[in-house]
């Protein structure tokens, strides 16, 4: 059987205001215990690929599957806040394959906040480009590039095995701590006292 099968592998990079296309729409079968010779001119794409196919990347589309586990679906995961420590955290989870489904942030410009989800996964260094300083991401540039724009809390509600709050206090509440989908395995506690004294009660019934 195959060891390692792709279809559609895109990797896109940003480069200031353009994009540039290092992999476009690779399908590839290797055979467990074969032999395969990678050859290609300099910029066609080898190294972006082996880095896909060791994990050491995550492509901008398509599906990757290694000894029939996706990896590009292992551990999937919702971020709560796009700062520094937000940012820090979605590009350290990624580099170690896991998937971020939704990341949430608060919108300074209409003082709400917004979870930008991807089903397929988000591509961090694409959304951090689309990021200001203060960690909001521009909601208009997120929709043109595939993210569906949700409510603040709809993070907690995403079919994920882990959820990440990595801003403000409290982002956890009685009010909103029974809307966590039931799937979720691990809160990774990425702020100061991210759940409420009420809602870590729930959480450990």
């Amino acid at each position: 059987g195959f060891l390692i099968q792709a279809r559609g592998l895109t990797r896109v990079y940003p480069l200031g205001q353009t994009r540039v296309t290092a992999l476009d729409g690779v399908d590839l079968d290797l055979e467990q215990g074969g032999f395969t010779l990678l050859t290609g001119s300099s910029g066609s794409g080898k190294t972006t690929l082996l880095s896909l196919l060791a994990g050491l990347d995550r492509p901008s589309s398509g599906t990757l599957q290694v000894a029939g586990r996706d990896l590009l679906r292992a551990m999937p995961a919702a971020i709560q806040g796009f700062g520094t420590v937000g940012r820090h955290v979605a590009e350290l989870y990624s580099q170690i394959g896991g998937t971020i489904k939704a990341v949430a942030c608060w919108d300074q410009a209409d003082q709400a906040a917004y979870t930008y989800f991807k089903p397929d996964g988000a591509d961090v260094a694409e959304l951090v480009s689309i990021t200001d300083p203060f960690g909001t991401i521009e909601k208009h540039q997120a929709e043109s590039l595939g993210y569906e724009v949700l409510d603040g809390d709809a993070w907690l509600e995403q079919d994920v095995d882990v959820l990440i709050p990595a801003a403000l206090e409290q982002q956890i509440t009685a009010e909103n701590v029974d809307k966590i989908a039931e799937g979720v395995k691990v809160i990774a506690e990425g702020a100061d006292n991210p759940l409420s004294r009420e809602a870590d009660t729930r959480v450990l019934e």
